[in-house]
């Protein structure tokens, strides 16, 4: 794939999440599973997860405007998302109620990052 000079360099590195990079562990072959009648977890990504975060964590997570620990993704955040994290939506329907964020730290650590 040729690199586009404008085209921001998040969106040419591979989506590849370290957990399955390194320990091929593939959150897709697993999920989704129904945790409750009507909801259902499911192996997400980045990019389906980005509407949910935009719409509800400034809430969830109280933040104000001039927090220096925003969860506004800025683009650094962003290439480390798409790089080594999980996402795991919970749905209810096609509607999105929850999120998780994980990644594998080391081959025994598991990190929830957010959820």
């Amino acid at each position: 794939m040729t690199a586009v000079a404008d085209e921001p360099v998040s969106a040419r590195v591979a989506r590849e999440p370290l957990s399955r990079t390194l320990f091929g562990v593939d959150w897709s072959a697993r999920l989704p599973i129904e945790l409750a009648p009507g909801i259902v977890a499911e192996a997400s990504s980045y990019d389906r997860a980005l509407p949910f975060i935009a719409a509800h964590y400034a809430e969830i997570f109280q933040e104000t405007p001039d927090s220096p620990f925003a969860t506004r993704v800025a683009a650094k955040k962003e290439r480390y998302y798409r790089l080594a994290a999980d996402f795991f939506e919970f749905k209810e329907g096609r509607r999105t109620v929850g999120l998780f964020v994980c990644n594998a730290v080391d081959w025994s650590t598991y990190y929830i990052r957010s959820a």
